[in-house]
């Protein structure tokens, strides 16, 4: 049976703090009206206790003054029943109960009940024994109202009663109050894990992210946003699996492919050293030599294409001159730049900036940058006026060396900006979307960051790499 958890707080709450509060209710309403029957006593004992006392006579107007201050009715009866002084006026005067009367004055107690006359008084009978005006038979019958009595009695019970049932229903309004925040916050915390589990790990609620304000909190926001990280950690596993699954597939794939490749490379080198051979010439010359390094680029990637997504065995860590790296990259790229029409700029800094880093790696790392620069910039010239432009820069910034890459294309599209950096992700109809991921992976294996930003009309990649420090300067490793 299920139980929801807003009656798990309020029944009980509601049972101990209903009891208590009708308990002392009611145990208050019987103190006030012990007190109102203690108090209509005494008076009625004051009466008796001044008319056994007294010797005047018990006139009318005696009587009447006896009436004005206990707000009783008094009835003088002779030994035969006979009604001789009465404040009930001259009204029928039906048969008052035959009693012997209370001789002490004392044992005026309504608690152990007196009979009713006509349904409207306590008949209390007292003998006036003793007196000079009455004989030994003689009553003062004491007829003290009902419906007065009752009215005392619920006048003084009111106040602590409604007190009371105000407070019960207070408590029972602020527990059910407190019983539904409690039900629908754990509902709420419910709903968002039936979503995690679900498998959405993004989770944009308000109530899943931790307050940072001054605002109170309890251990139901401390749950929530506990949860929210956990969907944060989840979702961010998550994506890390699924690159490792990409990156497996991608080694799976080179696996297959690297041998046709490397013959196909192997043959072409070939036939460029045989027309290397034949063609002697200055121009030939430097168009040939750039079309070796480009192959033996291409034979290194396909050593190292089957470690994408694993450690790197083969990374030949050692001090680099990060302009002289750029430079040879430039000089690599600047026929393909010439031939798309883009004037491809670089300035190299004078002094030498120096890191700890694989020649190569970087070296692929800022062909894979300039070339897509390339290609923004000679698409965005085809459908406008401005000119096709690569900027290369490099500087120092808190210790780190600083490469930007700015390119005068359109940018990528909004639907490629979140995951630029992931495998397989591009927007080119002949692209195979690797070449960013190996260069996010390359910066990050050299313990850099690779960022990117639109701003002015141009497209900017920055790379930061920690400078060489002195212990790596004197070749220790930076672990050391």
């Amino acid at each position: 049976m299920r139980w929801p958890i807003r009656y798990q707080i309020l029944v009980p709450f509601a049972a101990v703090t209903g009891g208590c509060v009708v308990g002392l209710t009611i145990l208050s309403s019987w103190q006030v009206g012990r007190m109102v029957r203690h108090r209509v006593e005494q008076q009625l004992r004051d009466v008796a206790s001044t008319v056994r006392r007294s010797n005047f006579p018990l006139t009318l107007a005696v009587l009447e003054q006896m009436k004005g201050l206990s707000g009783a009715e008094f009835v003088v009866t002779l030994e035969d029943g006979t009604w001789q002084t009465s404040t009930l006026g001259d009204s029928a005067r039906p048969p008052l109960p035959k009693s012997e009367g209370i001789v002490d004055w004392r044992d005026i107690d309504i608690a152990n009940g007196f009979p009713t006359w006509n349904d409207r008084f306590l008949h209390i009978p007292l003998r006036l024994q003793g007196r000079n005006d009455t004989k030994p038979g003689d009553l003062l019958h004491i007829l003290y109202p009902v419906q007065q009595y009752h009215s005392a009695w619920w006048r003084a019970v009111a106040v602590p009663l409604i007190f009371g049932l105000t407070s019960l229903a207070i408590a029972m309004g602020f527990g059910w109050l407190v019983a539904r925040k409690i039900g629908r916050a754990v509902g709420q915390l419910r709903s968002k894990v039936a979503r995690i589990a679900g498998g959405e790990l993004i989770l944009d609620d308000a109530a899943m992210v931790p307050r940072t304000g001054g605002g109170p909190t309890d251990e139901l926001t401390d749950l929530s946003a506990d949860i929210g990280t956990m969907a944060g950690k989840l979702a961010d596993f998550e994506q890390q699996s699924r690159r490792r699954e990409r990156m497996h597939t991608l080694a799976q794939i080179a696996a297959g492919i690297a041998h046709e490749i490397r013959n196909s490379t192997t043959g072409c080198r070939m036939a460029v050293d045989l027309h290397a051979q034949e063609c002697r010439t200055p121009a030939a010359g430097e168009s040939l030599a750039v079309a070796r390094r480009q192959l033996s680029l291409i034979e290194a990637q396909l050593q190292r294409f089957l470690q994408l997504g694993g450690p790197d065995a083969g990374t030949d860590m050692q001090p680099c001159d990060v302009g002289q790296i750029i430079s040879d990259t430039v000089d690599l790229i600047r026929p393909a730049a010439r031939h798309a029409g883009v004037r491809l700029h670089w300035s190299s800094p004078v002094s030498g900036i120096s890191i700890l880093a694989d020649w190569e790696s970087v070296a692929r790392l800022l062909i894979n940058l300039l070339l897509n620069a390339v290609e923004a910039a000679a698409e965005a010239a085809t459908t406008s006026a401005r000119p096709a432009e690569v900027d290369v820069s490099l500087s120092v910034f808190d210790r780190r060396a600083r490469i930007q890459v700015r390119d005068s294309g359109n940018g990528p599209p909004i639907s490629m900006q979140d995951c630029l950096f992931e495998p397989f992700s591009t927007s080119k109809k002949d692209g195979v979307g690797l070449g960013l991921s190996l260069a996010k992976q390359i910066v990050e294996r050299h313990g850099g960051i690779i960022t990117w930003d639109r701003a002015d009309d141009r497209t900017q990649f920055l790379v930061e790499i920690p400078l060489l420090s002195e212990g790596q300067h004197r070749g220790e490793h930076p672990d050391h």
